[in-house]
């Protein structure tokens, strides 16, 4: 099945969802080599599809609003000014969720370097903290279904969606080696 850009990257999101509802049994379980591997595998998957966005298509987006937009008011036609508005504010929640990871890894490694048994103090906190990427995430990718997703396919010209579709799909195949297909059931 040829799906569109906008139906690729929700599928996207709603994998990262996955990821997250193992991540949330693993802090259940308190199994920390399995919170370790699976933060890291989300940190991984989010990092590859916000490279998608921020090298692929959000210049799309704001080369097509740009070009077409005029005095547009709807959502579907924003305006260039909401357009960029709405890619700050998105590009500052990618910022966000990629420190906040990388300050939970740097948590995690700790833990496993100690090896402590009872984890008790730094699990709760770490969990609370993915918990606000989580939440923060949610609303994120509701915009970009909402808006972002909407003006690819509405603005951008057939022949330009189906470079920059494959280019999407590049960056989303493009999984550190780190992991491989033996470690990801």
């Amino acid at each position: 099945m040829d799906l569109a850009i906008d139906k690729i990257l929700e599928s996207d999101h709603r994998e990262i969802d996955v990821i997250l509802e193992r991540l949330d049994e693993a802090f259940e379980r308190g199994i920390v080599a399995d919170i370790h591997f699976l933060t890291d595998y989300f940190w991984a998957r989010l990092a590859m599809h916000i490279r998608a966005e921020h090298l692929h298509l959000f210049p799309a987006v704001l080369d097509a609003v740009g070009s077409k937009a005029g005095n547009a008011v709807s959502i579907s036609r924003p305006t260039l000014a909401h357009a960029e508005e709405v890619l700050i504010i998105l590009r500052s929640e990618h910022n966000f969720f990629m420190d906040e990871l990388a300050d939970v890894m740097k948590r995690l490694r700790r833990i496993v370097r100690l090896r402590d048994p009872v984890p008790a103090v730094g699990l709760p906190l770490i969990r609370t903290q993915i918990g606000r990427v989580v939440e923060t995430l949610a609303s994120h990718n509701a915009v970009e279904e909402s808006e972002v997703y909407i003006w690819v396919e509405e603005m951008v010209s057939n022949a330009k969606k189906a470079k920059l579709k494959t280019e999407i799909a590049r960056e989303l195949k493009n999984i550190p080696p780190r992991f491989d297909s033996s470690n990801l059931q």
